[in-house]
């Protein structure tokens, strides 16, 4: 009876052993960016991507990979092992291969995705394993393309002033795009240099204090009165320009905008004439006549 519980224990193992499943082969497959970080981009920027496809460690069946490419963010396709055209690429369990594409971005290409403009591509590849079974496995990757701008208004109170009077210049700097902005330069052609850091007042936000703006805020700055001077012109006609770069800076990521405001410069002036008769005596009346 004892020999005969084994028995069916011994059995029962082996059947348990045979229904086991062979773990079936898989692919791994990486998409990156060279350098890694940020992953900001302008248009006109190359991305330079760095792909990576491999057969896991762990798995037990061979990978015969018959297509591989990137669907780039226009559209088209990059094949790196086109089916039917080349071989299969084989790969045993822990083998691995890279694969490198660049691209350079386009105004066309941009998708509005998870609250940023993007350009979005994806690494497919696909075939069969040595379990023929079918294996496939797509990879996307993304990056954020900055567009940034920058709007400066200027005012001017009062409009209408004479030499030796004081007028007051409010210049008002917004964010317009969608980067984080640091101002680098705020030149008048009549006031000169302005200090951004004097920001007075910013909506949108909490101005730290290092010329920094951040999309959809606006800085305003009002500045220290100016007086009239009797060689200014008429009218007093004077621009500020901003010029600010935005978090990865290059020449695609410098923004600048110039506004004018007028003052009409006003000239009074009193002429007085007295007349009277040249000649009289005592007791005449005098008329004067005074203009």
């Amino acid at each position: 009876m004892k020999n005969s519980k084994w028995l069916l224990l011994s059995v029962l193992l082996a059947i348990v052993c045979i229904a086991v499943p062979v773990i079936a082969s898989q692919i791994s497959q990486t998409k990156d960016t060279d350098p890694l970080e940020p992953n900001k981009y302008h248009v006109g920027d190359t991305i330079h991507y760095v792909m990576t496809i491999g057969n896991p460690a762990e798995n037990t069946a061979t990978n015969y990979l018959s297509e591989i490419y990137d669907l780039d963010p226009n559209g088209d396709i990059i094949y790196f092992v086109e089916d039917g055209v080349d071989p299969p690429l084989v790969q045993e369990p822990n083998d691995s291969n890279m694969f490198y594409y660049d691209y350079m971005v386009a105004e066309d290409d941009l998708q509005f995705y998870i609250g940023k403009m993007r350009v979005i591509n994806q690494l497919h590849s696909s075939g069969i394993d040595s379990l023929e079974d079918i294996i496939d496995a797509i990879t996307q990757k993304n990056s954020v393309i900055l567009q940034p701008c920058i709007d400066v208004n200027k005012t001017v109170e009062p409009t209408i002033s004479k030499a030796g009077d004081d007028v007051v210049y409010t210049i008002e700097i917004c964010n317009c795009g969608d980067a984080n902005l640091t101002v680098t330069d705020l030149f008048d052609d009549v006031l000169g240099e302005i200090d951004f850091i004097d920001c007075n007042y910013l909506v949108g936000g909490v101005y730290n204090g290092q010329g920094n703006i951040q999309p959809g805020q606006c800085c305003t700055l009002v500045l220290e009165p100016y007086t009239i001077q009797e060689t200014d012109p008429d009218p007093l006609i004077n621009t500020v320009c901003v010029t600010a770069v935005d978090e990865i800076g290059g020449a695609a990521g410098e923004v600048n905008d110039c506004d004018t405001a007028m003052v009409d410069l006003v000239h009074p002036g009193l002429m007085v004439e007295k007349g009277c008769p040249d000649y009289s005596k005592v007791g005449d009346i005098v008329d004067y006549n005074v203009v």
